[in-house]
């Protein structure tokens, strides 16, 4: 329950972990629109994902959440019946998403979207039946798997406490397996290049406060990139936010004609991989409070306090990196071969050294360093190394103070 003053009107979301992937997630949601319609009581907004969705309502009168509450338990508890098919018009509902799907996504998989496993996952050849919706219904309405918010003034959210009494079928917190070792994947397109270098963080705390760093416009990773190919434009910083952990990401899209080449691509997504894990490395104050407040609508505030009220088992576990390149189909860069690449790359990073050359001269109680690129030692000899150097700098001093000439070191 969220306690906010100033919205044109309150809110109610309630959120459904389903199980059958997009497919599932999109026939339920459907399903239970069509029925809430039904009633009486059509939803405001509706997001489907790809490991659920979120109905949400606007609540204009505190009445109206308690009702709202009743209608929405009885719309997902009620068995399917065979003609409610096509009087949600689900088939056609499923080959509509199946039209604007594109090819199976290893990041938009990390961050739960629709449609991330493509076309392919959705199934539009396999006609939805009555007996496939109640079994992904009676797998996912369960209290394990529902999240339920109200947002809005101390009447409205003490309504909606009064009447919450409606019990739900028992049932445990969806499980979300997480993933063995780090994942890369090539796809081709007719489009421009893009890159996706994504986390998969166990702790969501982290990750939204890693994404808050890396948006500002002064954080070094825009930097670093600009200085690898001026071409790269960074993308949006996303935090997408799970039962288990949280998918943090950051995109590139090269606007150039050319693609870049193999070594930069293999260059950008280290350095976005080391810029994500620093930015989780600190720890920051929760955040979650401020991000569920953070949006102005009140339906989305409201939707992302359903989602996130679900939450599975903590588990002990590392970042996992997801690399994704999305290249033109000339390009010819395989999988394998970037997988390949980043491993080279890494390996010669971490080789990487600033070298050390030190001599003991007694009785000079001083130590010096020098930090600087070797391009202008570089045609110098081993055994007059600086004395050019030197020779300039005795012939400026020789002039220090005459025509107004002034040496600054």
């Amino acid at each position: 329950m969220i306690h906010r003053e100033g919205d044109p009107h309150g809110a109610l979301a309630a959120a459904v972990f389903t199980s059958g992937g997009s497919r599932g997630a999109l026939l339920l949601a459907e399903l239970s629109s069509h029925r809430l319609r039904a009633a009486g009581h059509a939803p405001s907004d509706v997001q489907v994902h790809g490991i659920g969705f979120v109905l949400a309502f606007e609540v204009r009168r505190p009445a109206d959440g308690a009702l709202l509450l009743d209608a929405l338990r009885q719309a997902l508890i009620e068995p399917v019946s065979p003609g409610e098919i096509a009087a949600a018009h689900l088939p056609s509902r499923l080959r509509a998403a199946a039209d604007v799907a594109q090819s199976p996504s290893l990041t938009a998989a990390c961050a739960a979207e629709f449609g991330a496993e493509g076309t392919r996952g959705l199934a539009v050849e396999r006609a939805p039946t009555a007996a496939e919706l109640e079994q992904i219904r009676r797998a996912s309405v369960r209290s394990g798997r529902i999240g339920l918010s109200v947002l809005g003034p101390p009447a409205l959210l003490d309504e909606v406490a009064e009447h919450h009494r409606g019990k739900w079928p028992e049932g445990h917190a969806p499980s979300e397996v997480w993933p063995a070792e780090d994942q890369v994947a090539v796809r081709t397109s007719t489009g421009l290049f893009e890159l996706e270098v994504a986390l998969r963080v166990p702790d969501q705390a982290r990750a939204l406060g890693a994404g808050q760093a890396l948006m500002r416009e002064d954080h070094p990773v825009f930097s670093r990139i600009m200085a690898l190919d001026p071409e790269l434009s960074p993308g949006p910083v996303s935090v997408a936010l799970r039962p288990r952990g949280a998918c943090l990401s950051l995109g590139l899209v090269r606007e150039g004609p050319l693609a870049p080449t193999i070594d930069t691509l293999a260059a950008a997504t280290l350095v976005i991989e080391q810029e994500l894990l620093r930015a989780l490395e600190a720890r920051p104050d929760d955040p979650s409070v401020s991000a569920l407040l953070a949006p102005e609508d009140a339906l989305e505030a409201a939707s992302l306090a359903a989602w996130t009220a679900v939450s599975a088992p903590s588990v002990d576990a590392t970042a996992v990196t997801v690399v994704e390149a999305v290249v033109p189909e000339t390009t010819h860069l395989r999988t394998t071969e970037l997988a390949g690449l980043l491993r080279a790359t890494e390996a010669a990073w971490n080789k990487r050294e600033i070298p050390l050359s030190s001599r003991g001269e007694y009785g000079q109680p001083e130590s010096w360093l020098l930090l600087a690129s070797p391009c202008g030692t570089g045609p110098e000899a081993e055994q007059d190394a600086g004395l050019r150097a030197l020779a300039l700098e005795s012939a400026a001093r020789a002039f220090d103070g005459a025509f107004s000439v002034v040496a600054e070191s």
